[in-house]
Order: structure tokens, then sequence, then C-alpha cells
């Protein structure tokens, strides 16, 4: 369902923009937006009219003797080659017999407006405008600030929760966008500590053109494990806020989980989120629950919604991590592919690396269930990659030395127990199929051209659409970077760079051909090796960049005087048939 323009017409008068309802400026009987603090009218017309001329009707309710840039407004005015660097002044005389002078600029991005009260606690109703290149539409909605560590007055930039209803308070469902969903949940993506501002979109847009689907596919053919997203710009209450991603939440709607018998109360379908990292969201070990609370030591209950089935059930999610943190080695090494999605999984672990989202590690991921009632596996879907590609989440601190693109994530003492398990052991010869998958990705979706072209395609939009330059306007040397202006033309090489060389180590070190027994993957084994495996066999640590799997040389999950003696065997054998040659 979509309301018209004029079904809001006289909320809309009252609300949009900076201006009173005798002061409005419509575009071929479309709505132009005014920011207050740039004295600017901003309009949205589709791409293709960028680069060639725009007629159009101008009315300017309030003002009369219209000119642009001194050009008396007729019945039509021609803007001449539209772009989103050009501005055009417009003038007319008030009702009180002042001159008022603006600017008029375009983008070919929609606008977003939000007139409304916001906070970061409760949702408050006012309207919200999408006004789209060929479309207006204005309705009733909610909103409230949302967001982790940024959902604080200490941010300048906020996101936003949408949820959209008609003029009786019931939900509406809108599909603004022809490549995504219908529905009346939106989310507005600021991209408040990214220097770069779009970082989360392009990656999770890169994510859902590899990525596997959940284990019940076949089942739900529609399934995404990730958000889909287009970018707007976005005024609240008559400011200009800058450019967003404008986005899909991760729900039951997005991983078509089974919904929740309406009429017995059975539940079915479940989704959690990890908001903050803790030993359980690692699954490390097991902690007491209370199925009458909503949040469980950093897990959040996303569907069932809490406030429809209160007291909700952790019990699926407590059995999981109970069996990666207590479960025996054979005993996981046998039942892991029962318990978790382990395709899915795969590319999760390639993506961390190949990005290095460390944020992402124990927290920013959803654990679902398709169904509690036919089985206990468990799948993930991906969240906020904001802080990757070397960007760090302390805005003081944008491309540390320990985010350089030379690092191995899976090391980190941070990694998902889960992924660790699966890893150090070499569960269902999960290093080889990572390895594999990565390479098979690097001959298209990860190759280095394609990759980096992303980048400089997804700046560009934003450069031609005059929305990169009113970024920087709105945010130059706030707080929320430190003082750093968001600067598309300075963060966009250090992204492309480290992407280029991010590719380049990770080929040459680590997704490569590994054997068993290489503990430092030179390609060898020889005495260094050996006496790896001996210092672990007497209670020795290791190294971090060494995991199990390289010194378990017979398989069998276990680090004895056997893998030494097979190490040796391999050793005189390749001796053997040096000689011979």
């Amino acid at each position: 369902m979509k309301a018209s323009y004029k079904s809001y017409a006289i909320i809309a008068a009252a609300l949009m923009g900076c201006t009173t309802a005798h002061a409005q400026l419509q575009l071929d009987g479309r709505t132009a937006v005014n920011d207050s603090l740039t004295a600017t009218w901003l309009f949205s017309v589709p791409e293709e009219r960028f680069g060639q001329d725009f007629t159009a009707t101008v009315d300017y309710h309030g003002l009369t003797g219209l000119t642009i840039d001194g050009n008396e407004v007729g019945e039509t005015y021609t803007f001449k080659d539209v772009s989103g660097t050009k501005r055009w002044k417009i003038a007319g005389t008030d009702t009180q017999g002042n001159t008022v002078q603006q600017d008029i600029a375009f983008t070919f991005l929609p606008i977003v407006v939000i007139d409304c009260k916001v906070e970061k606690d409760n949702y408050n109703t006012g309207t919200v405008s999408v006004l789209l290149p060929d479309e207006d539409i204005v309705s009733p909605c909610k909103v409230k600030f949302r967001g982790g560590l940024t959902n604080s007055d200490k941010y300048l930039k906020r996101n936003y929760h949408l949820k959209f209803e008609d003029e009786y308070g019931n939900k509406t469902d809108y599909k603004f966008f022809n490549d995504l969903r219908s529905d009346n949940n939106w989310l507005l993506d600021a991209g408040t500590i990214d220097r770069l501002r779009v970082r989360n979109r392009i990656l999770t847009d890169l994510w859902l053109d590899f990525a596997r689907k959940p284990y019940y596919c076949d089942i739900e053919p529609k399934a995404l494990n990730a958000s889909r997203g287009k970018m707007v710009e976005v005024f609240r209450n008559g400011e200009y806020q800058g450019y967003y991603n404008m986005c899909e939440p991760i729900d039951r709607k997005q991983l078509k989980l089974t919904k929740t018998d309406e009429d017995s109360g059975e539940l079915h379908g479940m989704l959690w989120k990890t908001d903050t990292r803790t030993t359980s969201t690692l699954m490390r070990e097991v902690k007491p629950f209370n199925n009458s609370q909503e949040t469980w030591d950093g897990f959040e209950v996303k569907y069932p919604d809490f406030s429809d089935v209160n007291p909700t059930d952790y019990a699926p999610l407590r059995d999981l991590i109970q069996f990666v943190a207590e479960s025996s080695d054979e005993e996981f090494a046998q039942h892991a592919a029962e318990r978790l999605d382990i395709p899915v999984i795969i590319d999760y672990i390639v993506f961390l690396q190949t990005i290095y989202a460390y944020d992402n590690l124990g927290k920013n991921t959803y654990w679902a269930l398709y169904d509690k009632q036919e089985s206990n596996k468990f799948t993930i879907a991906v969240w906020d990659f904001d802080t990757s590609v070397g960007q760090s989440w302390k805005n003081y601190e944008y491309h540390p030395s320990y985010l350089t693109p030379d690092r191995d994530i899976i090391s980190s003492p941070n990694l998902d127990h889960s992924f660790k398990r699966l890893i150090m052991w070499n569960v269902d010869s999960i290093v080889e199929k990572s390895a594999a998958r990565y390479r098979e990705l690097r001959g298209n979706v990860f190759d280095t051209h394609n990759i980096t072209q992303r980048v400089r395609n997804f700046v560009k939009m934003l450069d031609d659409s005059g929305a990169a330059s009113r970024e920087m306007t709105r945010w130059d040397q706030t707080k929320d970077l430190w003082g750093i202006t968001p600067d598309l033309a300075r963060e966009t090489p250090f992204v492309v760079d480290w992407l280029e060389k991010r590719l380049n180590w990770l080929d040459k070190n680590y997704f490569n051909e590994r054997k068993a027994g290489d503990t430092n993957n030179d390609g060898t084994i020889d005495v260094v090796d050996v006496n790896a495996v001996i210092m672990h066999t007497m209670g020795q640590p290791l190294l971090p960049e060494v995991y199990n799997y390289q010194l378990d040389v017979k398989r069998d999950r276990t680090i004895d005087i056997a893998d030494v003696n097979a190490m040796i065997n391999k050793i005189l054998q390749t001796t053997e048939s040096s000689n011979e040659k």
C-alpha cells in the first residue's frame, strides 16, 4: 500500500522542511525540501536527468516575482545541465514585502524527511516523507534513534528506526525500492564513526553477492542472511542530516523463519542478536538465563518479539552454547554439522578474514533457528561492518597498527569458540574448504579489480549526486569523527590500498594450500616443524599463528609422539625421493 502525497498534504505543508506552510517550493508539482542550515532547497530527479536540461513548473507558495539566477520565472523554467554540484539562486518577495533568496540543488538519490521529535528509548509519532525521483510518499510514522555505541547524545549524526503507519495507527507496508522488500519497518544507518560512511553498505552488498543461503533454502528460497539497502539523503525537522543507508532490518521476515503458532502460542522460528561480546556470545561457557528477560548475557531476543511471547525461550540457544563449550573433541567433530550451518559459516569465516571485521567477533551477528520444533541447527545473518577494512570503532583512532592488512583475524582471542573449534581440529575439512572457497571467490567476486571497483563506483555515485559534498559541509570537523571531516577523496584511496594489500597478503600467507605438519607454512616439512610438535607435546603453548590441525599430522585430533614419527617419516620420504632424482 502506498499513500500519495495529496493524502497528507495538510500534514506535510505544516511539517516538511524548515519553512512554514506559506513557503513551500514544488517543481512539477513535487516537493523540494529546505535545509535551514544552508538555506538550500534539495530536489530529487531521476539519474538520467543529470547532464541534461530539466524543464519544470516552479511553484514557490508564498513568494511573488520569482526569479532564478536573475531570470524571471514564467510558466516553466529550464535548469541547464543539471548536476549534483551546481546551484541555482531562487528569489522572490514574501507577503511582508521582504526579499527572500535561497539556493536550489539537485540529487538523484531519494530524500527522506523526518518531521518528528526523536528520542533514544521511545518511539514518537510524526510524519516521514520518502521523496523518490519519480514519486512523493508521505505517511504517519513512529520514529526513534537506534544503534549501539552511537545511540547516545555524544554523537551528532544518529541512526533511526522507522515504523510506518496509516492515519489510524495501523502498520502500513511500503515498497520504496523495486528490489527491496515491502514493509513498514525500515532503518536509517548513518555510518556515524566510519570515515567513508558507507563501509557497511558496500560490504553487506558484497556478502549478498557471494554468500550461500541458509540450510533451509530449499524450503524458503527467498531467505536472506543480510540486509539490503539503498542510499538516501535525510532531513530531520528542517535540517539536513547527510547521506544514509536506508535498509531492511534483520528479522523473521528477512530470514523466512517459521512463524509462531498464533492459536497455540507454540514457538517455531527463533532469532537472537549478539549486542555485546561476552563469554556467552563467544560460546565459551553457559550462564544461567531468565526467560522473562529480553536480554541474556549479550544476546537480545529478536523473534518472536519479546512483548508478544513473554516469557521467551532461551533453551535452544543455551543448548547450542553448551554443545560448543562442553562437548568433547570427538563429539564436537561428529555432530557440529548437525548443529551449525557449516557452508554459511565457511563463507562468514572467509569474509571476516578478508575484510578484517574485528568488531564482528562475538558481536554484531544474528543467530537464527528456522523451526525449533523440526531442527536444532543454527545459521547466522551478518550485520554492521562499519569497523572493518582498517577502520577502528574508536573515534580517535581510525587506522591503527593493529588493523593493518597483514593481520590474521582467525588467531584473535575474540574469535567465536564455535569457529575456533571447527578450525582447531579442521572439522569436516573446514580449513581446506575455506581456502578453496576463498580461491574460488578470488576468480570472480573477490577479484582485486572487482572488489576495489565496488568502492570506487559507490563513491562516484555519492560524488555525482552531490551527496558527498553536502555530507562534508554538514559534518565538517564534528566530534563524531574526532574533528576529521568525512572526506571521500581522502578515505577512498586508503580503503582501496588496504584491500589490495589484504588480498595479496591472504593469497600468500593464509588461504593457500597447507600441508599437515607444515607449522610455519613455508611449503616444506622439516626439523623446524618437528620441533614445534615436540614442544607442544611437552606442554609448551602454540604460537598464535599455529593451529592444532597443523600439528595433527595423523588427523586423529590428538597431538602426540605418533605425529612426530609421522613427520619424520614424511621428511625421510621426501629426502629419499630427492636422492633418487
